[in-house]
């Protein structure tokens, strides 16, 4: 009998839902972030640093937090406080834990796809990551011909030839069962990757009807930018260049191909990146 591999069976139902942020025609880019219910200082650092509404506005980019549900009713009070200050945050049905990714990946593809037909581009992200816009909006533009988006992009740091984690005790442990494969298909690292809006409703309808190829693995990195989109026949194109794990504030500054950058000091980033004095 052949072997029937693991599927997600989980159809995103939004408790919070911030429709409003795609509802003008003006969005070039929709950043959407990865976050836990309970940081609230991560998402905090973004909204007064790269993601401030001021920054967001000069390069047409909206942003919103994508987040599940928790079993702890302090943090969720506080959420929903927070959702009513920002009106960003994106929550849907199953519970925020670390294997639960790839259903927050999906919730957001879902939403995205639903919600967000007039943007041109979209980025995900994780809430550790320092997003340089400036420079982003500079690469579109070396993509795009007389204007004109560009399709069929998955723009990312990209991971070849990796072998599957079989060691049990790690925390990436995926056994035979659940992918039948010795290596993953290339895919691109979690912290950050950019897509055209075709892409994104390419990944809705193959994450919605997955075949016989395409096991489910709640490694959403490696599901999504690697078994999904190999399953749909897509390239990745590598943006390695650009991606910097704690780069110093040197490298950040000289190395002008650097966008991504993951940080646990976004508001030193900022200041140093601007300029800024320091409080008087």
């Amino acid at each position: 009998m052949p072997v029937k591999h693991p599927t997600l069976v989980y159809e995103p139902i939004f408790l919070m839902n911030p429709f409003q942020v795609c509802s003008e025609n003006t969005v070039n880019i929709l950043v959407y972030v990865h976050s836990a219910q309970d940081n609230l200082r991560k998402r905090l650092a973004i909204h007064i640093t790269w993601g401030s509404s001021d920054n967001l506005n000069k390069y047409k980019a909206k942003i919103v937090f994508v987040s599940g549900m928790s079993n702890n009713a302090a943090i969720s009070d506080k959420l929903n406080m927070e959702n009513k200050r920002y009106g960003d945050i994106l929550q849907a049905n199953f519970h925020d834990t670390y294997k639960n990714l790839t259903m927050k990946a999906k919730s957001a593809i879902t939403w995205i796809s639903k919600y967000c037909k007039n943007i041109t581009y979209v980025l995900k992200t994780d809430d550790d990551t320092f997003v340089h816009l400036e420079r982003l909006q500079k690469y579109i533009v070396t993509l795009e011909t007389n204007s004109r988006p560009v399709t069929d992009l998955l723009a990312g740091n990209i991971f070849m030839n990796q072998f599957l984690f079989c060691n049990t005790k790690s925390k990436y442990y995926i056994s035979k069962e659940e992918y039948p494969w010795d290596k993953w298909p290339p895919f691109c690292q979690g912290m950050a990757y950019f897509m055209s809006r075709d892409v994104v409703r390419k990944l809705n309808e193959g994450v919605k009807n997955p075949t016989k190829n395409q096991p489910f693995v709640w490694l959403d990195d490696v599901y999504i930018t690697g078994v999904v989109i190999n399953n749909l026949k897509l390239k990745l194109t590598n943006l390695t260049i650009s991606y910097r794990l704690n780069a110093d504030f040197k490298q950040l500054q000289h190395i002008k191909s650097l966008i991504f950058f993951q940080t646990n000091e976004m508001h030193l980033l900022w200041k140093r990146l601007h300029m800024l004095s320091p409080t008087k």
